[in-house]
């Protein structure tokens, strides 16, 4: 025998013996790991040729926007078996409006739910799987025309009167400012609303930087700014919806500036700003002659939020505010104001009357020490809700002194579903109130093609009802 065979017969009865030998517990490990050497390699292999050729389960699943309407029985069979051509798995069906111009199909009625159903049956046909956004216009599900003002979201809203005490007083109290109107939908003209209710009547003595003596002054001062086309008028006007430009001349900051006949004892800066017209920050700075002058804070405009600056400064007859922004950018001013009054900083962040999102971080819950004088005690505090009017006249026995009276109500934010469909839209539904709540899930039940049983319609089944 060849001296090679001779050796590899060697081998083989030596590995035969040391088999023999080895104890159960390792031919078990032996055993185990020969089996998971086999499977990983089948595993692989299996990786490898479903990487090739997805199985369904794999396929990646798309949003499918249904744009205001414009659907049809032979859009829909080309898009889905366009999607099954491309390897997609499912879609997520969205009835989106927006600026799109309105469809022959509106959501949520007979025609759309056929459509529904024939997508649903083109999918199965097709091996799609569908999926139905939880509302069946835009992406909220708590909006639509079963909405009414009552059920719509709700915000705060307030007027405050002042008046002299010592006397029996009869007044009608202003109704505070209410969303008068919506627009339902893009290219509709707005719709009226004007909803309003009542929620309280507080009355307490005025403090003395709000008292005639020092707002007449406020009132008196006058204001400027760098830019000489700036329309005063409108900043000061009281009016969000009304917009004084204001320019940086190329190299130069922009300001305004507040000029007193004598020395103003100034507390708190307001500034609010058109959307995307607002500076990034800037300062506020005090003078006695409008020559030499000193920093009294910094400022934010935290991406275009109202600023409400509170400070402590020795009066002064000059205030400038100067902004932070390139020299080319325009910024869009609707109210700038300088005011004896204490406010607490960012007040309309903290209260939520501003949006926040990732972009636009809390304010921070620090503010400047309130003055004495502005502090109103808890106890002269006057609940005068009972004796307000439905016609909103209040009759009070007001005791010596001046007081302010704040009538509270509530009004819809007037805030709309985003990106609806064409279906008549209303006001987003307030998640609180269970009756908008109850409703918009009764209309979304209602919306979705079923049958018996609330299983899915399948390809092949009868046409049923819908």
């Amino acid at each position: 025998m060849h001296k090679d065979s001779l050796e590899d017969c060697y081998k083989m009865s030596t590995t035969r013996f040391f088999i023999r030998r080895l104890p159960v517990s390792m031919l078990a490990i032996f055993s185990l790991a020969l089996l998971i050497f086999g499977a990983g390699a089948a595993q692989a292999a299996s990786l490898e040729k479903d990487f090739s050729s997805p199985p369904d389960t794999a396929r990646p699943h798309v949003y499918w926007y249904w744009n205001n309407g414009h659907i049809s029985r032979e859009g829909i069979t080309a898009d889905l078996e366009g999607m099954k051509r491309a390897g997609i798995g499912g879609v997520m069906i969205f009835n989106v409006g927006g600026s799109f111009p309105k469809g022959p199909v509106r959501c949520a009625t007979p025609e759309w739910r056929a459509l529904v159903k024939h997508a649903v049956l083109e999918a199965a046909r097709l091996g799609l799987e569908v999926n139905l956004n939880n509302s069946p216009g835009g992406w909220s599900g708590s909006g639509g025309p079963w909405i009414t003002p009552e059920l719509a979201m709700q915000k705060l809203t307030w007027s405050e009167t002042r008046l002299s005490g010592g006397r029996k007083i009869q007044v009608r109290l202003a109704r505070p400012p209410v969303t008068e109107t919506y627009q339902p939908e893009y290219f509709d003209p707005p719709k009226p609303l004007g909803y309003y209710r009542d929620i309280a009547v507080l009355a307490f003595p005025t403090p003395p930087t709000e008292q005639p003596q020092t707002t007449s002054l406020q009132t008196a001062l006058r204001l400027t700014a760098s830019d000489p086309k700036f329309n005063v008028q409108l900043a000061t006007d009281g009016k969000e919806e009304t917009i004084a430009s204001l320019t940086a001349a190329a190299g130069q900051p922009a300001w305004i500036q507040f000029e007193a006949a004598a020395p103003f004892p100034a507390r708190t800066l307001h500034l609010d700003f058109s959307p995307g017209g607002a500076a990034q920050g800037g300062s506020l700075l005090a003078s006695d002659d409008g020559s030499h002058w000193r920093k009294v804070r910094a400022f934010t405009s935290r991406n275009g939020m109202r600023i409400t600056a509170p400070f402590e400064a020795a009066p002064a007859r000059f205030w400038k505010v100067v902004f932070e922004a390139p020299g080319d950018m325009t910024i869009g001013v609707s109210e700038a104001q300088l005011s004896a009054a204490y406010r607490i900083e960012d007040w309309t962040g903290k209260a939520v009357f501003d949006m926040f999102g990732l972009d636009k971080p809390l304010p921070p819950p620090t503010s400047a020490k309130a003055p004495a004088d502005s502090i109103i005690p808890r106890e002269r505090i006057v609940n005068l809700t009972s004796s307000l009017k439905p016609d909103g006249t209040l009759a009070w026995d007001a005791p010596p002194g001046e007081w302010t009276v704040i009538r509270f109500g509530y009004t819809p934010t007037g805030q709309l579903t985003g990106t609806t469909a064409a279906y008549g839209g209303r006001p987003g539904g307030r998640q609180v109130q269970p009756g908008g709540a109850r409703s918009a899930l009764e209309i979304r039940a209602r919306a979705v093609p079923r049958r018996h049983g609330h299983q899915p319609a399948r390809a092949g089944d009868p046409p049923g009802q819908l």
